[in-house]
């Protein structure tokens, strides 16, 4: 079995890229995976109290963050690909200033959904 060579960063020929070997018994493929972009902005905030809106529809994307801001008063609660539900019914339940990260090897190309019991609860989304 051959040995996988060094792979500096200074051979990717994207800038940002990040150099990724495949390897196998008899072959070697060199992969480049782009590592940087523009973040998108979908922040907004809660327009009536107890009813899922849409944050952002259904997309590709490489990166989602979503922060129930500091401000807030309301837990948010967030949902991917159906409505946002009450606090305790299964989705994802964000209180002020906490946040929820896709990433890296799985990142939903969902709508996204959002609910909050306090109108006006703000919530910051970024995502590329």
């Amino acid at each position: 079995m051959s040995t996988i060579p060094n792979y500096s960063s200074d051979q990717a020929s994207n800038s940002g890229a990040i150099p990724v070997r495949i390897a196998s018994s008899s072959v070697s493929i060199p992969v480049s995976i782009s590592s940087s972009g523009a973040l998108q902005d979908a922040s907004g905030v809660i327009a009536a109290a107890n009813t899922s809106q849409l944050a952002l529809a259904a997309a590709t994307r490489k990166y989602f963050f979503i922060q129930n801001s500091t401000t807030s008063t309301g837990v948010l609660t967030v949902d991917f690909g159906r409505s946002a539900r009450a606090v305790g019914s299964g989705s994802i339940e964000l209180v002020p200033g906490s946040s929820f990260t896709q990433e890296s090897s799985f990142i939903s190309s969902d709508a996204i959904n959002v609910l909050s019991s306090a109108v006006g609860t703000a919530y910051i989304i970024k995502w590329g």
